[in-house]
């Protein structure tokens, strides 16, 4: 997982996922992790190279 956010905001940022971390919540979600994203069918290159 990728994110962006100015420097002044990574403080309390942290803090944030401290204070989640202490509550049980645990960044990344394990079920997003398993998730695969499947793009629309005009970007599908795979699709593409089969079809030709």
């Amino acid at each position: 997982m990728i994110f962006a956010l100015p420097w002044s905001m990574v403080e309390e940022c942290l803090k944030g996922l401290e204070m989640t971390h202490k509550l049980g919540f645990r960044y990344p979600v394990v079920s997003y992790l398993r998730y695969e994203a499947k793009l629309p069918p005009f970007l599908d290159l795979d699709g593409m190279r089969k079809k030709s």
